[in-house]
């Protein structure tokens, strides 16, 4: 059992920032977030990763902005 699936809590913000070279985590982890519904309404996803990859291509994302860093892009993501 996991501790999305053990949660009872929803969060205003989620801060994800992975290992970059980890493309599977991070489609698998922002799945999840958004299949255990543990974001609340109008709360913010900020995911950090490397600014030339897209992490939430195939999912159902329509809210969201990017802010570039260099070569890092922190997209904040809206529910």
């Amino acid at each position: 059992e996991s501790f999305l699936q053990r949660r009872q809590s929803t969060y205003d913000i989620i801060y994800f920032d992975p290992p970059w070279d980890d493309h599977d985590l991070y489609r698998h982890t922002l799945k999840a977030i958004f299949d255990f519904d543990i974001l609340r309404q109008d709360g913010r996803l900020i995911c950090e990763h490397r600014g030339s990859d897209k992490v939430y291509d195939g999912l159902d994302i329509k809210h969201y902005h990017h802010y570039r860093y260099g070569n890092t892009l922190l997209t904040v993501i809206r529910k």
